[in-house]
């Protein structure tokens, strides 16, 4: 479908049971896939941390396989389920995921109810990440400039009501954190994450999601993953940095890669108030019932 302030050669997307999805995207064929006991899944709205949790789940599952992960881009490593687009060759979507050997690693934005519902009863290991919406949304649009996606006039903040529309890929964000924390007694081995929290201590974060996927580490171990998934680390690595898009995409290099700043709170230095606003009521409407609490981050980034 034709979206508005998006270039006609972008890639193309299309409403799915009220969500903004990928139209190449498998989605009769997912919501029907077969789950299996030991897979891991990483889920999220974009922008929310997942490339972080990857790596971590990545390095606790393959015994800390530091060589690999520096070798082979992430997205094959930790297949891509929402995307199978022809002449990206690690965006296989399903087949990139069954073609894997178990225990399988599955990240997906999808949402919800677009899941397969068996996911939820299943033995599997789940991790949801969430994050403040206004950081999410500078990232969100900050990915669409790396990929070239947006006519040049659209700015940060013309895009945003269409993004609170849910006219933009993956949105609506409320519906997505909404759906999930609802949910998350019903779902069986979910692990909820916030990207605030892996920021401020990550090897905290790292113990639990060790604890979660069963996999005892040491001290040494914590220490050698948090300096391997630093932003700094992750920023300078290729395959942490998707740079084997800059062969295959037409991408603005300006942005180096998708993983930009990796701080809390840097919204502050991209909004103005009415864009502030429009966030926070968005929020107290669709989600302010739930007993959920963002962190945007200090007034003063300096300190943060």
């Amino acid at each position: 479908m034709e979206l508005p302030n998006y270039k006609k050669d972008h890639v193309a997307l299309r409403i799915y049971k009220g969500t903004c999805v990928f139209d190449t995207c498998e989605t009769d064929a997912i919501q029907n896939m077969s789950v299996l006991d030991d897979d891991i899944w990483v889920l999220s709205f974009p922008r929310s941390g997942t490339t972080v949790t990857q790596e971590i789940v990545y390095l606790l599952v393959n015994k800390l396989d530091f060589k690999t992960a520096k070798s082979r881009p992430l997205d094959e490593r930790f297949p891509f389920l929402d995307a199978c687009l022809p002449g990206m060759p690690y965006f296989r979507g399903l087949k990139g995921v069954e073609e894997q050997s178990t225990p399988r690693l599955i990240k997906s934005h999808l949402h919800y109810h677009v899941l397969p519902q068996s996911l939820y009863s299943s033995k599997c290991k789940k991790i949801y990440v969430m994050r403040n919406p206004k950081d999410v949304y500078v990232s969100c649009y900050m990915l669409t400039q790396f990929l070239d996606q947006l006519r040049p006039e659209v700015t940060l903040e013309t895009f945003l009501d269409q993004w609170l529309d849910g006219k933009a890929y993956n949105t609506p964000w409320w519906l997505h954190v909404r759906a999930f924390w609802e949910h998350r007694h019903e779902i069986n081995n979910i692990l909820f994450l916030k990207y605030e929290d892996i920021v401020k201590d990550m090897r905290k974060t790292i113990y639990q999601i060790a604890e979660h996927l069963g996999v005892a580490v040491t001290p040494e171990e914590v220490d050698k993953i948090a300096e391997h998934c630093s932003f700094r680390e992750m920023k300078a690595s290729k395959s942490t940095n998707a740079g084997w898009m800059l062969d295959h995409w037409q991408v603005d290099k300006r942005f180096v890669g998708h993983v930009r700043k990796g701080k809390v709170g840097d919204w502050r230095n991209h909004f103005n108030s009415d864009m502030s606003e429009k966030i926070d009521k968005m929020v107290q409407e669709k989600v302010g019932d739930l007993d959920l609490k963002f962190d945007y981050g200090a007034d003063d980034l300096s300190t943060s």
